[in-house]
């Protein structure tokens, strides 16, 4: 795909239980991004919405 002059879209499908960073948690905006794993306990307080 690299290599190639035409454009491409990559989907790649991630269990929900894998922590993809860098991540924008939902409803939030690029100033929210996450960087580096949170635990549930400062993720709560941060104000970002968990699956737990």
């Amino acid at each position: 795909m690299l290599a190639s002059k035409e454009p491409y879209v990559l989907d790649v499908m991630v269990p929900y239980t894998e922590h993809v960073l860098p991540m924008i948690p939902g409803g939030m905006t690029y100033k929210d991004i996450i960087t580096e794993p949170i635990g549930v306990k400062a993720a709560a307080k941060a104000g970002v919405p968990t699956a737990l």
